[in-house]
């Protein structure tokens, strides 16, 4: 088994299940995954922190009024979906303070992961096999708690570093 050269463009893998050949019958697949087990609370000096607002018959706005334990005057209810679910949301401390554009920013990127959430990326390398024809999955690597929104030079900078970690387990295998 050979290791890809690292000068190889990945753009071709944007998106769920697309595939690029590159050569000697290795193929490279791309799959994204939901990530159901990530959370904001795990990464609190970026997002913060949150709380569920319980519903509450008591408030104007029928959601419960205090604050949870340790949250602070910068903390905020945000409503979230078609079902506008209540959820309260504390910046990390050393994040954006109330009324200031980073604020707004970092609101609208909560509120994103509260709807959409986190996803894995997994780059897969297939090999063809010469006598059969069949294919098969040879190596793979994966990175879990990504934003389902991240943009495409991320998503590009996170494939050059799985392909990284394919081929060093490909050279490991080898040394064996």
């Amino acid at each position: 088994m050979t290791t890809i050269t690292e000068s190889i463009d990945l753009s071709a893998l944007s998106e769920e299940n697309d595939s690029l050949e590159v050569g000697d019958g290795v193929t490279l697949r791309l799959r994204i995954y939901p990530d159901d087990s990530a959370s904001i609370n795990d990464y609190p000096d970026l997002y913060g922190r949150i709380e569920h607002a319980p519903t509450s018959n008591y408030g104007r706005d029928g959601m419960l009024m205090s604050r949870p334990d340790g949250f602070t005057g910068n903390a905020e209810k945000l409503g979230v979906g078609q079902s506008y679910d209540r959820y309260w949301w504390e910046p990390s401390p050393e994040g954006p303070k109330r009324g200031t554009p980073e604020f707004a920013k970092g609101r609208q990127q909560v509120l994103d992961l509260l709807e959409f959430g986190f996803i894995g990326v997994v780059l897969e390398r297939w090999e063809r096999c010469d006598h059969c024809g069949t294919e098969r999955m040879t190596e793979s690597a994966s990175l879990w708690g990504i934003e389902n929104n991240a943009d495409e030079a991320y998503l590009q900078e996170t494939l050059r570093e799985l392909l990284d970690e394919i081929n060093d387990n490909i050279k490991r295998k080898e040394q064996q």
